[in-house]
């Protein structure tokens, strides 16, 4: 009777850990897909050219990805051929259909490929979900996994992944609006964790591929502490993450270490037209030039950049400056930042590309009137932004939330564009110019 007991416990505890994991293969361990019929239009694209490529397929168990506002970029995966898709979107919603009663922490994978949504995450399902303080003393499931549970209250662009080992990285930065999640960690945890809202940032989620599980490492990192726009972007010369804060702190996250260090960097920092530090960063790496373009909201002159090699931040002072540049809040200049940009260094063209969006009565020079929405491309060769933006295709509903990542394997920029936390996510390309055969 005894050994029966037992052997249904164990039953139960296995039917419980496959209702946690849903019983599936790791959804993107063989990735890359096989390329898909789009994938022949795609190479197809000529210099300057956009493609509609419409909805991507669902996930076959959760669906579409909800669109996510305040989330420029989507942590591209080279090895993968795609990008994740985090942060939560609307405050303090749950999402619908399959993922109903599921909070908007999910996490997606755009395969670019297949042209798929692929759930690495569908979301803590608030009334259910069991968790303990384990060893580390960290939130745990019981099958041990760090889930990221109401991590982050947005995306903005503080996540990245390393294709060295397979992980997609995102630190704590906090979410004020899971209110029935915090009850029920109060209510399930006696003790407070490790990280409350206010800290355990150094400490940082991964998810790894090949496995499938969510984990969380202990890391030091003496005076960190990690905000809500904060910048994250792994750097494959150094084989680590770079940590971005708005004051134009740097923060380089050893990946074998564990270990985060504090860069103080050489030159000035960024600040607003009216002499306040800048805020709500956007990133992108310059392979070529070993250097960070950093584009803040509110920033007087962009782009800024970082210097690797010689650890020295400083204003470019490009030509043709936008003026004056703000967040995506206020009317009457350019829109740039993690609030509603996305900026990527093009390998094949060696130029950076930009979403912009000028409002009327901009002040520009070049007279951009009317909410105007395009492109702007900055040279690094000439140091200069374009005369006038890449338009976007005619008759295109812009409306949504756009998050983006650049594919050097494809040469496309991708643009994921979806109504905050709505399902009616499409995809858009843009090629800038072809790669040299």
């Amino acid at each position: 009777m005894r050994r029966l007991l037992l052997a249904m416990l164990l039953l139960l505890l296995i039917l419980f850990v496959a209702k946690e994991t849903r019983g599936e293969a790791p959804p993107l361990k063989d990735l890359p897909s096989a390329p898909g019929p789009h994938v022949a239009k795609i190479k197809a694209l000529g210099d300057g050219e956009w493609l509609l490529l419409g909805a991507p397929a669902p996930d076959p168990t959760w669906g579409p990805a909800p669109g996510r506002a305040y989330t420029n970029k989507m942590a591209y995966a080279p090895d993968l051929v795609g990008g994740f898709l985090f942060g939560e979107g609307v405050h303090g919603k749950s999402g619908e259909g399959p993922r109903e009663g599921h909070y908007n922490d999910d996490v997606f994978f755009y395969d670019l490929m297949a042209h798929r949504y692929l759930c690495v995450y569908p979301g803590t399902d608030v009334e259910q979900f069991e968790v303990h303080r384990d060893d580390a003393g960290f939130l745990a499931s019981p099958d041990g996994q760090h889930r990221p549970i109401a991590i982050a209250v947005h995306g903005y662009e503080c996540s990245s992944y390393n294709p060295h080992t397979r992980e997609f990285m995102a630190p704590l930065t906090g979410s004020p609006y899971s209110r029935e999640i915090d009850a029920r960690r109060r209510a399930l945890v006696a003790e407070q964790p490790v990280d409350g809202r206010n800290g355990g940032g150094q400490h940082p989620f991964f998810y790894n591929v090949d496995t499938g599980r969510w984990t969380r490492r202990r890391a030091e990192a003496p005076g960190l502490r990690t905000s809500l726009a904060d910048a994250l972007i792994y750097v494959p010369s150094l084989k680590k993450s770079v940590l971005y804060q708005r004051r134009g702190d740097f923060w380089f996250f050893d990946h074998e270490k564990s270990q985060w260090e504090h860069v103080v960097a050489d030159g000035g920092r960024p600040e607003t037209v009216d002499g306040r530090p800048s805020a709500e960063g956007a990133l992108c790496y310059d392979s070529r030039r070993d250097r960070l373009y950093v584009f803040n909201r509110d920033q007087a002159s962009i782009p800024w950049a970082y210097d690797f090699r010689t650890n020295t931040f400083s204003d470019l002072k490009a030509k043709n400056q936008f003026y004056p540049p703000t967040n995506s809040y206020e009317q009457g200049r350019l829109s740039i930042g993690s609030t509603s940009s996305g900026v990527h260094y093009d390998t094949a063209a060696d130029v950076v590309v930009m979403r912009m969006t000028v409002r009327q009565g901009s002040g520009d020079p070049r007279n951009l009137r009317g909410a105007t929405k395009g492109l702007a491309i900055y040279d690094p060769t000439t140091n200069a932004w374009s005369e006038q933006p890449v338009a976007l295709p005619p008759d295109l509903d812009i409306r949504g939330a756009w998050n983006s990542f650049y594919s050097p394997e494809l040469n496309v920029h991708v643009y994921h564009i979806a109504g905050d936390s709505r399902t009616n996510g499409r995809v858009l390309l843009y090629r800038h110019k072809r790669k040299a055969t």
